[in-house]
């Protein structure tokens, strides 16, 4: 499916490289624009020269042309985007500020599609908290 990528703030498009996902990412080894798969589920990412990825960094995720934090108030250690798919259809995606923690979930008016095996880290917790 494809899938387009907006900041929730300015609404500026987030995937004009093909395949990927552009992001600003800061922590605390660099920070720089970084390139995430844009296929949930797949967590591929390309790193800018000289960053190194530490399991367990928690990383700040910010829209490369505004510059809003991306972190979802209701869970820290969550970011979100919005998305639409091939239909039009609006979805949000949040994911795992967490480096190396597979996460995805896929929201819409329908309900939540769930990727990657540390999801379940944060089921409960967003469900309580978003519904």
């Amino acid at each position: 499916m494809k899938w387009n990528y907006f900041c929730p703030q300015c609404s500026a498009h987030l995937n004009p490289v093909k395949e990927h996902v552009v992001l600003l990412a800061d922590c605390s080894f660099g920070r720089g624009l970084f390139m995430f798969s844009n296929e949930p589920g797949d967590y591929q990412l390309v790193l800018p020269k000289g960053i190194s990825v530490e399991k367990g960094q928690l990383w700040d995720f910010y829209c490369p042309v505004c510059r809003a934090d991306l972190k979802l108030e209701a869970e820290p250690n969550i970011a979100m985007i919005k998305m639409t798919d091939s239909t039009g259809s609006e979805h949000s995606m949040l994911f795992s500020r967490v480096a190396k923690e597979r996460c995805t979930f896929v929201v819409n008016a329908e309900g939540v599609k769930v990727y990657g095996p540390d999801s379940i880290n944060y089921a409960d917790v967003l469900w309580n908290k978003m519904f």
